[in-house]
């Protein structure tokens, strides 16, 4: 009896020892990217296979915020920052960073500022010894198993410093996540000039939302089907602007917010992206030409149009809170959101920006329209039953 519990023993020990190996190789063979909430500015914590890299750092008083999200996230040591531009907003808080965690290479722009913000950030880095890399198109770099490629700057503008931005383009597999600080129009036209791969999953929007910024350009070649706005809420600059907002709307990009969600996790597997605590997201519909549905994974792939809602599921953890918004798990649009339409006045019906009836539609009779699709209804508007507005 003592030989078959110890054998019994032995064998249940060897099975959880090998369901812990399981579940921690599972959990690694993932990217995981957090957009922080950092109020009025910008921060992303990028974590693959055991190593991690963070994007700016917020205004100066959110140092601490970005340090305690870092150690929540397990980090020790950063293989890599990205300081995208001298503006506060984005390095404010950078030298809390460096002061606190090892650093192995910073990514920066080669340009003069004197401010203090700036200064104090420099002299960490050279005091801490890390190395300096100034970004170069077309430069790659792997963090674990994933790779981000410079995208941009082409040049340094002397009269606009967002221009300077450090943009660079992120895969994980099928996946792909596109990053430019604050780059402005005149930033995204030189990207798009360089005839490089701009196509991404995800746009984490530049400049807060601001008009300066996402042409329509730029975000035709990105084509994202989701858009991240880091912004504070009721900031004085009127951020994200409702143009912008139309825009990406207008591509058909499901919009997360920090003000309205708070900091937002999403996770790839090299296949399909999931939202939050890990709810997925593989599933926008739409309907081709023939009016049968189609259907795509997050992963690029297929011609499916993604769901257009901007998302407002409220942060019920806090600023800075490591969950976020929470689970996100239906594509469905909520009645109560405003988004982006195309209005057939003659026929009364309601159709996504995108539906091919739209291009066979008489100018005449087309009307574009932002709002909710609960008013359009009531106001004895149909959905088209081609592309299923929701």
């Amino acid at each position: 009896m003592k030989g078959f519990m110890k054998s019994f023993l032995v064998a249940f020990l060897i099975c959880l020892l090998s369901m812990t190996v399981f579940a921690d190789t599972a959990s690694s063979n993932k990217l995981i990217v957090n957009y922080i909430d950092v109020g009025q500015g910008d921060s992303e914590l990028i974590e693959c296979n055991g190593q991690f890299m963070l994007v700016d750092a917020g205004e100066r008083d959110k140092g601490t915020v970005v340090v305690n999200y870092l150690k929540s996230r397990g980090v020790e040591k950063l293989d890599y920052v990205i300081a995208t531009h001298p503006h506060s907003d984005h390095i404010g808080g950078m030298s809390e960073v460096l002061n606190t965690f090892p650093v192995s290479n910073i990514i920066m722009p080669k340009v003069n500022n004197t401010t203090a913000t700036y200064t104090n950030m420099l002299k960490v880095i050279q005091q801490k010894g890390i190395k300096a890399i100034e970004p170069k198109i077309g430069d790659s770099y792997k963090l674990g198993n994933s790779t981000f490629t410079i995208i941009g700057p082409k040049k340094y503008d002397t009269k606009n410093m967002n221009n300077d931005s450090v943009a660079f383009r992120l895969v994980y597999g099928n996946n792909s996540f596109i990053f430019c600080g604050d780059a402005e129009t005149e930033e995204e036209n030189d990207i798009v000039a360089s005839g490089q791969t701009l196509k991404s999953d995800v746009y984490k929007v530049s400049h807060h939302g601001s008009t300066t910024s996402s042409s329509s350009a730029f975000l035709n070649k990105v084509q994202p089907k989701y858009a991240v706005i880091e912004v504070g809420a009721g900031n004085s600059y009127g951020h994200p602007k409702q143009k912008t907002l139309e825009a990406l709307s207008k591509i058909g990009a499901t919009v997360y917010r920090t003000d309205l969600n708070g900091s937002i996790i999403i996770t790839s597997d090299g296949k399909t992206l999931s939202f939050g605590d890990g709810s997925v997201d593989n599933s926008a519909n739409s309907s081709n030409d023939n009016g049968t549905n189609n259907s795509t994974d997050a992963n690029g792939g297929g011609d499916a149009t993604p769901c257009t809602s901007q998302s407002v599921l409220k942060n019920t953890t806090g600023a800075g809170s490591v969950n976020g918004f929470g689970t996100a798990t239906s594509t469905s649009v909520p009645q109560s959101v405003s988004i982006t339409y195309v209005l057939n006045t003659n026929t009364h019906k309601i159709h996504k920006p995108n539906c091919r009836s739209v291009s066979q539609m008489k100018e005449k009779n087309k009307k574009t329209y932002v709002g909710k699709i609960a008013d359009l209804i009531s106001q004895g508007y149909s959905p088209c039953k081609i592309c299923n507005p929701a």
